[in-house]
């Protein structure tokens, strides 16, 4: 390695953003890639919006076939609604 290199590499340490991302990589490949994590929130989401359409409390604010995996909203009766 040359010396010019070795300066680089030295200005370029892994800091904690590259160490978390690394990991990141790591847990992905380790739960079966992003084929696998899509179909783990699928599961997910699904249980989280059969509990808010079967709830009496708790009602979804969005139509089933607009529904996200990564934000689901609902809210409370109002005091006084109904």
């Amino acid at each position: 390695m040359i010396f010019t290199q070795k300066i680089i590499l030295l200005q370029h340490t892994p800091d904690l953003r590259h160490l978390l991302h690394g990991s990141g990589i790591r847990l992905v490949k380790r739960q079966g890639g992003v084929a696998a994590l899509q179909k783990i929130n699928e599961r997910k989401a699904a249980i989280l919006y059969d509990f808010l359409d079967q709830s009496e409390l708790f009602r979804g604010t969005v139509v089933k076939k607009d529904r996200s995996l990564m934000n689901a909203p609902f809210v409370l009766p109002h005091e006084g609604a109904g």
